[in-house]
C-alpha cells in the first residue's frame, strides 16, 4: 500500500472521528504521537458503525450497511501485512484499520463482534436487562479500551477488568445523555427491567408520561454507571502507567453523570453536556498526572 495513500487514509480517520465522536478525538490528541493515528483509526471505525443508526430510515438498510462492514473485515483479515491487497478499497477507514490491525496484531474477531452487537441499534426492540446492556457495552466499547491498551503497550496485554468496567461506564453514560433522542425515536437502551421494577410501561416512556418515575429509573441507571466507573478506576490503578492513557476518555464520565444530580434535571429536555473548553481542560489535566491515581 503506497505510503501517501495510507497517510491520507489516516488523515480521513482523524476527520471522521472529529466530526462524529469529538470526545474520543480530543482524548486521542493526548496520546503518544507515534500511536495516535492508530487509535484514531480504531475509534473512527467504531464511529462509522455507530453512525449507521442515525442515518437510516429502514432496518434493512442498516443490515446492508453492517454486512458491508462484515465483508470489509473479512477482506481485511485475509489481506497481507499492513493492509496490502486492499489498494482497491474505497474506504479510508478500512485501509487505516487494516494497517493498524496488522501492526499490533489486533483480533479481527473483536471488531466483527462489535459490528454484530450494533444490529441491536437498527431495530426497535428495547434492551431487556442490565446483563444484556453490560454485554452490549462490552462488545461495542470495552473491546475498544482493550485494543487501545494493546496499541499503547505494543503487545497483547490483559486489561480485561479495567476495560470491561470502563466500557460499561462510558457507554451507559452516553446512552443516558442520548435518552431524549432515543425516546423521541422509540428506542429504549435503558434496560426494560429497570422500568418494570417501578411498574412503568415502556410505551409510556416514549409518550413522555410518568416523567417523575422515568427520572428515578434514569437515576437508577446512573448508579449502575457510577459503580462501574468506580470499579474501573480501581482496576486502572493496577495497570502500568504507560497504558493508562488508553482510558483517558473516561475522565469525562464523572462530569456528565454529575449533571444528572442537579435539581433542574429533566429527562426529556436536559442536555447532559459540558463546554468544549472544559472537556479539553479536563483531558489535559488528566493526561498530566497518573490517571485516577
Amino acid at each position: 500500500m503506497a505510503q501517501d495513500r495510507l497517510d491520507f487514509a489516516y488523515e480521513q480517520c482523524a476527520h471522521t472521528l472529529r466530526q462524529q465522536d469529538s470526545d474520543r478525538y480530543f482524548a486521542s490528541l493526548f496520546l503518544p504521537s507515534e500511536k495516535r493515528r492508530h487509535v484514531m483509526a480504531l475509534y473512527a471505525f467504531s464511529a462509522e458503525i455507530a453512525h449507521i443508526q442515525g442515518s437510516i430510515k429502514e432496518s434493512l438498510t442498516g443490515e446492508i450497511r453492517l454486512q458491508w462492514w462484515r465483508d470489509a473485515l473479512d477482506l481485511l483479515e485475509h489481506s497481507s501485512k499492513a493492509g496490502e491487497g486492499l489498494e482497491g478499497q474505497s474506504s479510508p477507514v478500512v485501509m487505516a484499520l487494516a494497517d493498524t490491525v496488522a501492526r499490533f496484531s489486533l483480533p479481527v474477531s473483536f471488531l466483527r463482534n462489535l459490528v454484530d452487537a450494533r444490529v441491536f441499534d437498527i431495530y426497535q426492540e428495547p434492551m431487556p436487562t442490565v446483563n444484556d446492556l453490560e454485554g452490549y457495552c462490552g462488545e461495542t466499547c470495552s473491546v475498544l479500551f482493550q485494543m487501545v491498551a494493546t496499541i499503547l503497550a505494543g503487545q497483547q496485554i490483559d486489561a480485561s477488568e479495567a476495560s470491561g468496567h470502563s466500557g460499561v461506564a462510558y457507554t451507559l453514560t452516553g446512552l443516558l445523555r442520548a435518552f431524549p433522542w432515543h425516546a423521541r425515536h422509540g428506542k429504549l437502551y435503558i434496560p426494560l427491567s429497570l422500568f418494570q421494577q417501578r411498574s412503568i410501561d415502556h410505551q409510556d416512556v416514549f409518550e413522555g408520561n410518568s416523567e417523575a418515575d422515568v427520572k428515578q429509573v434514569l437515576h437508577d441507571a446512573r448508579e449502575i454507571a457510577q459503580n462501574h466507573l468506580n470499579l474501573a478506576e480501581q482496576a486502572i490503578q493496577q495497570l502500568p502507567g504507560s497504558i493508562r492513557a488508553a482510558y483517558l476518555p473516561l475522565c469525562l464520565v464523572k462530569s456528565y453523570l454529575e449533571l444528572m444530580t442537579r435539581k433542574d434535571y429533566q429527562p426529556y429536555q436536559s442536555v447532559l453536556d459540558i463546554a468544549q473548553w472544559r472537556k479539553q481542560w479536563t483531558l489535559w489535566r488528566s493526561s498530566k498526572k497518573p490517571l485516577f491515581a
